[in-house]
């Protein structure tokens, strides 16, 4: 197992470029979802950083949080506006597919 203090170097040095990357991105409007995925792509066990991964099951986790984080993120980006435009059209689709269940089990 790899020293602590290289692991915590690592971890540091990959926060501080999604940091920085998240910077370019809002500067030159790429979505920063798909920096971050380049990001983790450069630094897995096929990119330039070689860090393996062996346990899937932290893979797992470590990943289950981070995509709590982004709907959590989105959640509270996300204007009231856009859920107005979006409700109508869902309730008729719900509506719609409700009727149709219906009428398929007699």
């Amino acid at each position: 197992m790899p020293h602590l203090d290289l692991v915590l170097l690592v971890c540091a040095a990959l926060v501080a470029l999604g940091i920085v990357t998240s910077l370019l991105s809002l500067r030159f409007g790429a979505p920063l979802l798909l920096v971050f995925l380049g990001v983790g792509l450069a630094a897995g066990e096929d990119g330039l950083g070689g860090i393996r991964f062996d346990d899937a099951h932290l893979v797992f986790t470590i990943c289950s949080i981070a995509l709590a984080v982004v709907l959590f993120d989105a959640g509270f980006e996300t204007r009231w506006q856009s859920y107005r435009v979006a409700a109508r059209p869902a309730a008729l689709r719900a509506r719609e597919k409700d009727a149709k269940l219906a009428a398929a089990a007699g």
